[in-house]
């Protein structure tokens, strides 16, 4: 088993370097989404696919709010980002509190803008807008807790669990609104613009499915994923035993 420190090692050199490009990293296969933490799956029912992440427990260490939840991100940075579209079910809640994040404009695993959907093992209750930014940026990438996340707007909203919903994200410079099943269900308005960055999904204490994921800007679809295919790339760490001579 791998110990605490080399565990911890392993998750800051995975924070400082996973948003770097890997062109020269010799990979032949084109990725579409990052693993960040938990255990995200492509999976097939009846002909419809999904992504689905099954670890649902997650724990908090500190680095980032996306590695204290199961996350997974967009591969690339993208530009003038007008809308978000996704199914998603939460379903199997297993303690409280049950949360669930789409998050979006994320420069980093610290600075991003997210719908947080938050909940007990009944049902989700409240949907929060929140915004994570570093507290210091003179201090190493290492150094645990060092961001802040804000709640700017929050709602009372009751979703079911092991139903699904269909998520629309519109985005105008510094304007975003959360759309589900067609109906408004949050509005809001931040200081900077959100319409540029990485993208993905957050889940904790509950099992989460996506299905068909696709973004635009303004008519143009400029990435999709129907999860046919399994296009995630896994970072992971092997602990090795060094048998010595005598």
């Amino acid at each position: 088993m791998l110990k605490r420190n080399t565990i911890c090692t392993i998750l800051a050199l995975f924070l400082a370097f996973t948003f770097k490009a890997y062109a020269s990293s010799g990979i032949s296969k084109e990725y579409k989404w990052t693993k960040i933490s938990g255990r995200w799956e492509k999976r097939e029912d009846k002909g419809k696919y999904y992504l689905i992440e099954t670890k649902a427990i997650a724990r908090k260490w500190g680095n980032s709010e996306l590695i204290n939840f199961n996350s997974i991100i967009t591969k690339k940075h993208t530009l003038n980002i007008t809308s978000i579209n996704l199914k998603m079910r939460i379903l199997n809640p297993l303690r409280n509190p049950v949360e669930k994040m789409i998050f979006f404009s994320a420069k980093n695993f610290r600075e991003f803008y997210a719908f947080k959907f938050v909940g007990n093992k009944k049902k989700i209750k409240k949907i929060v807008f929140i915004n994570s930014k570093i507290k210091d940026s003179s201090r190493r990438i290492t150094e645990k807790w060092n961001f802040k996340i804000t709640e700017i707007m929050s709602k009372n909203y009751d979703l079911e669990y092991n139903k699904d919903y269909n998520i629309e994200i519109k985005i105008e410079g510094k304007k975003s609104a959360l759309i589900i099943n067609s109906g408004m269900a949050l509005y809001v308005e931040a200081k900077e613009t959100m319409s540029n960055g990485r993208l993905g999904f957050s889940i904790r204490n509950a099992l989460l499915k996506i299905a068909d994921v696709r973004v635009f800007s303004d008519d143009k679809c400029i990435f999709e994923d129907n999860f046919s295919e399994d296009t995630i790339k896994r970072y992971g760490a092997k602990a090795t035993r060094i048998n010595k001579k005598k």
